[in-house]
């Protein structure tokens, strides 16, 4: 399995469950699901020994979304990523 495709994936997974939850995913479901997707990068990064471009996956979504401060969910989103980004910085 593609561990980089699978871990891009849940991640862009997350504005629709905000959405479909009217945010209460944010609320109640993130923590969960941010070490649901920290599983999936320890596999790539235990496979590779190469967090950098886990790292760049993780950025690259924080600056397209500085861009969107206006969105609905912006404040869960952000919480979202820039947690999944500190937790791969300590692989």
């Amino acid at each position: 399995m593609d561990y980089l495709k699978e871990f891009e994936n849940k991640i862009l997974l997350v504005d629709g469950m905000l959405i479909e939850t009217g945010g209460k995913f944010g609320e109640f479901g993130l923590q969960d699901y941010i070490n649901s997707c920290l599983e999936i990068a320890n596999k790539y990064f235990e496979s590779t020994n190469d967090k950098n471009v886990l790292l760049k996956i993780v950025n690259s979504l924080i600056n397209e979304y500085n861009n969107d401060i206006l969105w609905k969910y912006y404040d869960y989103e952000m919480s979202f990523l820039n947690a999944l980004k500190l937790h791969i910085r300590q692989l």
